[in-house]
């Protein structure tokens, strides 16, 4: 979907996965860390779907997937993100929502 198209609510959480995985590589890079945060929606392929939002690789290999998750209402961000379909997955919510 083009971010013209996307609904406030989209567009946070477009934005949230963005500066997530800005703020991870820049704190990587300063580290001297060997691992990189892709969004998979930046993928050739379009990316794994909408379970994965971050994969975080290491010398191309992936080692961990991320499924970002914004929204102004704590118990349906609380929903959200307890959906089975994200097991196995990290889950990232805004820090002043992480209680």
């Amino acid at each position: 979907m083009h971010k013209s198209k996307m609904g406030a609510g989209q567009l946070k959480g477009f934005l949230f996965e963005r500066l997530e995985a800005a703020k991870f590589n820049a704190d990587a890079a300063r580290k001297g860390l060997d691992v990189e945060a892709r969004l998979t929606a930046d993928s050739p392929d379009g990316g794994t779907g909408p379970r994965v939002d971050i994969e975080i690789t290491r010398q191309g290999n992936v080692i961990q997937q991320v499924q970002a998750k914004s929204h102004n209402d704590p118990a349906k961000l609380a929903k959200a993100v307890s959906d089975p379909k994200f097991d196995g997955t990290t889950r990232l919510v805004p820090s002043d929502k992480d209680d």
